[in-house]
């Protein structure tokens, strides 16, 4: 009789196919599952800003805003230029109500990308929350906001 002896293997994920099931987590609705695949992916390769990224959104989607605001600023420190990372943390201190704060990163967002889609509507909710408090000032300069009747009225001019 032959005895065959099965070492216990350990088997490591490839990073990228983990990867890509976190972001498919992630945008499923499912950031819990994501964050230890994300944290994974980080133990592989700690220099991968996407996944950094990816971790941080995952995080505020759990709202455990301290861990996402440390993630994107990590990925700030690697890529200054990350876009997105300045709109997670604008997202992070909005949620925490820290406008001014949010405004901040909001604009270091839109120095990195006039235009983009995601920044500009942060500036409109930001701008919402202070319109119905009756402040509105530092707006984006190509948006207005205006109240002819009561309700709330945001154009752009481009």
């Amino acid at each position: 009789m032959i005895m065959l002896e099965v070492a216990a293997l350990s088997v490591q994920a490839d990073p990228q196919a983990l990867y890509d099931a976190a972001v498919a987590d992630r945008l499923g609705g499912r950031p819990a599952a994501a964050v230890p695949k994300l944290q994974q992916v980080l133990a592989a390769r700690a220099d991968d800003v996407d996944a950094r990224l990816n971790l941080g959104l995952a995080l505020l989607a759990l709202n455990r805003t301290d861990e996402a605001a440390e993630a994107f600023r990590d990925v700030i420190a690697q890529a200054p230029d990350y876009t997105d990372a300045y709109i997670g943390l604008a997202r992070v201190e909005q949620r925490r109500g820290n406008l001014a704060t949010a405004r901040l990163n909001v604009a270091a967002a839109l120095r990195r990308a006039p235009g983009n889609p995601e920044a500009l509507a942060l500036t409109i909710d930001a701008s919402a929350a202070r319109y119905r408090t009756g402040v509105v000032t530092g707006l984006h300069p190509g948006l207005r906001v205006g109240s002819a009747d009561g309700h709330f009225q945001v154009s752009a001019r481009w």
